[in-house]
């Protein structure tokens, strides 16, 4: 599957959630990814039925971490710590060395993308942006987006901009992302505070 047909599977996948932060990471050892994150993995919570946010004294949302062929993938619910170029370089070195893909998107239709290998940020999210204030820079960026500028370009894809995000973070990644990666139920959630 490629190009509009992807885009729109993918579009279906992101709608599991409102806002999210979807970092794929190459690395098998969930401790070390958790600590990138901050999370302490002795520490999960229940996740109430009502989600965030939170009583506490500074911004949270809720992460989870699953183990895909491979790679861990970081899902945030209404969070953004995967969006930072610094954590996806370093998240990037994990296991070695290889690909990160992060595909955000917020209540505000603003939708970034971010690409990192082998520690180098090669697709920030201020290239690939979408929404409200988005710079008109996705002509210049990497060939791995060829198939998404038209789209982007003509600004068509209406509810899909989250679609393509999530597209180039699979292909990037090589690791499909699917509604069952979204869904937090059955696995153990941590609450991560705002740095």
């Amino acid at each position: 599957m490629r190009g509009t047909d992807e885009v729109e599977a993918y579009g279906e996948v992101g709608a599991t959630l409102e806002a999210a932060c979807v970092s794929v990471v190459p690395t098998t050892d969930v401790a070390a990814v958790a600590a990138l994150w901050g999370v302490d993995l002795d520490a999960p919570m229940e996740a109430p039925e009502d989600g965030p946010p939170y009583e506490t004294d500074v911004l949270t949302w809720q992460v989870w971490f699953v183990p895909v062929d491979g790679h861990v993938v970081v899902v945030e619910d209404n969070g953004y710590r995967g969006n930072d170029a610094d954590l996806a370089a370093a998240a990037s070195r994990l296991g070695g060395g290889g690909r990160v893909a992060v595909a955000y998107w917020n209540i505000e239709a603003v939708v970034t993308v971010l690409c990192a290998e082998s520690g180098e940020v090669l697709v920030g999210p201020d290239e690939v942006r979408v929404g409200l204030d988005a710079p008109a820079a996705a002509a210049d960026v990497d060939d791995l987006l060829a198939p998404f500028r038209r789209l982007v370009e003509e600004g068509d894809l209406g509810p899909s901009w989250v679609g393509t995000a999530l597209a180039v973070a699979a292909r990037w990644t090589g690791v499909p992302i699917t509604e069952d990666l979204l869904d937090m139920e059955g696995r153990a959630v941590y609450l991560v505070a705002e740095e």
